[in-house]
Formats: structure tokens, sequence, C-alpha cells
């Protein structure tokens, strides 16, 4: 099963607060629909949050224009660290960019046991997210401007690992701001094996 069908299953129905009444077979079944080669993973993420009972609202245009603002901040002419390091200020720090409102950790419900909490829209409304909503914005607008990201799952919960152009793999903590974070924290704050 590709990882983003993994994540969007955690999302629906593993995760603590879930509230959907489907079987994981049949959510299975209608997830995979959702993937067709070349569709956009936003819109995956729209049809998802629909199906668990958000409304998308104007949630594509937003990030059109986020992914717009980003491109007229040269990142097409970036090193993908320089890439990188525009990305995650652009999100995470205050500035002009994002009307000096950044995107946050939400502590008042850091699992995103409201599953409302888990829908993007309310990610963009309320700027405060949790492990799903988070690399999810950080990968789609990273990939937007030419950047390698993919989700990776852990214990509940979701991490983006982005390869380099050097084919280096790191992990991206959007969590604590899109920091880079190595294995050995993962797997000692999250037990699990290699």
């Amino acid at each position: 099963m590709p990882i983003v069908v993994t994540v969007i299953l955690l999302f629906l129905t593993v995760l603590p607060g879930a509230a959907i009444c489907f079987e994981n077979s049949q959510l299975e079944a209608q997830i995979e629909t959702l993937f067709t080669p070349g569709r956009d993973i936003l819109d995956v993420k729209l049809a998802v949050d629909s199906i668990a009972g958000g409304q998308a609202l104007d949630t594509k245009s937003q990030i059109d224009q986020m992914a717009a603002k980003l491109v007229a901040m040269k990142t097409v002419t970036q090193t993908g660290r320089e890439k990188l390091d525009v990305l995650t200020r652009f999100i995470y720090k205050p500035g002009a960019w994002n009307d000096n409102q950044p995107f946050a950790y939400d502590q008042s419900d850091p699992l995103g046991t409201k599953l409302a909490n888990r829908h993007l829209a309310q990610y963009l409304k309320t700027r405060r997210g949790n492990c799903v909503t988070m690399p999810m914005l950080l990968m789609i607008l990273g990939q937007r401007i030419g950047l390698d990201m993919t989700l990776a799952v852990a214990p509940l919960h979701v991490l983006i690992k982005y390869t380099d152009e050097t084919g280096a793999i790191w992990n991206l903590e959007t969590t604590s701001g899109g920091e880079f974070t190595r294995d050995a924290w993962y797997r000692k704050g999250l037990p699990m094996s290699d």
C-alpha cells in the first residue's frame, strides 16, 4: 500500500479520536480509488477531508497562492537547501510573506484528537496544526517548488523525508519548525525498531 494511503488511513482510523464509522477495508477501497497516476496530492487530501466531514472551501486556491508567493521569493533558482530554508521560514517564522501569522503546533490538541483539526482547511484557518496537517502542508508546498519530499510514518506520528540533490535523506520534524531530526530521536521518543 502506498505511504500516502497509509497516512490517510491513519488520519481517519488509527490516530486517537477518529470518528469515522467505516470498516478499514471499505475505507481503504474508497481511498485507493482517489489515487490515479499524476493526481495532485492536494486533491487527494481535500477528498479525504471531505470523506471525513471537512469542507475544502477555498483551500486549494489558498495553497496555490502560497506556492506562488514562494516562487516569487526566487525559490526556482535556488539550491534545494536554500529552497527548504525559504519554505520553513515562510511557514514557521513571522513576516510579510505570511501576514506575520506563522503556522505552529497546536498544543491544545497535539495529536489531532478532534477530527476537524486534521482537515487542511482548519489548519490554514487557525494556523495551528498537528502531525497530520503540518507535514501535509510542508510536503505539498515543498513539492510545488521542486523539493523531493514524501511522508513517513512512525508510531502515532507523521514526518517528512526530504531527499537533497546528493541523494541524502533527511527527516524534517514539522511540529518543531521543519527542523532536521535524527532517526535516534524518533527511536527514543516514539519507541520503534530500526
